[in-house]
């Protein structure tokens, strides 16, 4: 019997996850109102 070994978790930081979604999925990327990154999207995309 061969042992499967787990899948390795990936831990991303915001900025990374921010640039996923802004290149991947097209969403805008914009500063929140302390300066860090985010992104923008409508109400019907956040759900």
């Amino acid at each position: 019997m061969v042992k499967q070994e787990k899948p390795k978790k990936i831990k991303l930081d915001i900025p990374s996850m921010i640039e996923i979604l802004n290149k991947n999925f097209g969403f805008k990327k914009v500063e929140d109102p302390f300066g860090c990154p985010a992104i923008q999207m409508s109400s019907r995309d956040a759900f």
